[in-house]
């Protein structure tokens, strides 16, 4: 069982396991919403590489950046990303 409320210590590069709930976009940037096997949020803005879309899970390596408390989801913890890179697209899980 995990009992951390984040994905990891802030300023740590790490290999995380994440799917995309939802992607929202403008016309000046996109926001990434993630969340891993155990419901731990986790987000990032504009990223630039191989293509996933909503429902897929992938493999990144990301920064952590900050730890905050998620706006829209009644003030849940999320784990704000940056520097992210795909390693590896696995799809979509059932």
């Amino acid at each position: 069982m995990i009992t951390e409320e984040y994905l990891g210590p802030v300023k740590t590069k790490s290999e995380l396991f994440l799917k995309l709930i939802k992607r929202v976009s403008n016309s000046e940037y996109t926001m990434n919403f993630m969340e891993d096997r155990h419901g731990r949020k986790a987000m990032f803005y504009n990223y630039k590489g191989e293509e996933f879309i909503e429902g897929d899970c992938i493999l990144l390596k990301a920064t952590i950046a900050e730890h905050r408390k998620d706006k829209y989801d009644e003030r849940k913890p999320l784990t704000y990303l940056n520097r992210v890179t795909v390693l590896e697209n696995k799809g979509r899980r059932k």
